[in-house]
């Protein structure tokens, strides 16, 4: 893509032509950060929305969470998952809902289902490093909106593209390579516009680069490769054996820690 193409991608993305402004209930779950205070308001937010009410019950009764009782409230929910998890969890939905309309249903589903569990496992790997495990879970969630963004803009070429990724290029390579551009950058920019933490916006940017400046970015940079390779026993060997290396060492922590905590993400499989 030439240069002036991709300034005036940029500008559309920055002034949302043809994207929404920032989703309602974004705004609104932003808004809501006293768990004494906004509880309440929590829960009308999610029972407002029948389709964010659905899936919100959807998640909280997955083995994700580890939940026995059926969920079958809002209120239900908060308890389950907690007040900060539920916050996040709507904000991140209300984005993924908003972004992903016009983009093809299994492909929306297969983003979908990666950036939750993106979400748990740098929440789970946040608790080892010292960062705030609820930042965590929203950077999980909100990592790879770039790519919604990309896939609306170019329709079906945007998948064509990621064709190559089947021989192992990775999606922000091929993306570069095709649109002088990758789904980091694009959310980067996005984020501005709706003006989120700024710590969201620097994870959604670095999640790609090798050693990110942050420790938030690495978090959900680790999460996002470990998630793409192979289990042990389930493919390359040596790929996974490079990945929890590389986890071990970028986050110092063990890799029977790493390894564990991919484990139990890695076999949710009814989200």
């Amino acid at each position: 893509m030439a240069a002036r193409a991709l300034q005036r991608l940029r500008g559309e993305v920055i002034r949302t032509r043809d994207l929404p402004a920032a989703p309602s209930a974004l705004v609104a779950a932003l808004s809501l950060t006293d768990a004494d205070e906004h509880a309440d308001q929590l829960i009308a937010l999610v029972a407002h929305d029948p389709a964010l009410y659905a899936k919100v019950l959807r998640v909280a009764n997955s083995t994700l969470f580890g939940q026995r009782r059926a969920v079958a409230s809002a209120e239900r929910a908060l308890l389950v998952l907690g007040f900060s998890t539920l916050r996040n969890l709507v904000l991140g939905m209300s984005v993924w809902e908003d972004l992903g309309r016009g983009v093809p249903r299994p492909e929306l589903e297969a983003l979908w289902r990666h950036s939750l569990l993106t979400a748990r496992l740098s929440h789970d790997l946040a608790m080892c490093v010292a960062v705030d495990r609820d930042a965590a879970f929203a950077a999980g969630m909100l990592h790879d909106a770039g790519r919604l963004v990309l896939a609306r803009h170019f329709g079906a070429e945007y998948w064509q593209a990621l064709e190559r990724c089947a021989d192992g290029t990775p999606v922000d390579r091929a993306e570069r390579d095709s649109f002088d551009v990758d789904h980091a950058r694009v959310a980067g920019w996005l984020f501005e516009a709706w003006a989120l933490p700024e710590a969201l916006t620097r994870a959604a940017q670095e999640h790609h680069h090798e050693h990110p400046p942050d420790v938030l970015g690495r978090v959900v940079g680790t999460a996002n490769r470990l998630l793409r390779a192979p289990l042990p026993g389930c493919g390359d060997a040596a790929g996974i054996d490079d990945e929890l290396d590389r986890a071990a060492s970028l986050l110092g922590i063990d890799r029977e820690t790493v390894l564990w905590h991919l484990s139990t993400v890695a076999a949710t499989e009814d989200v």
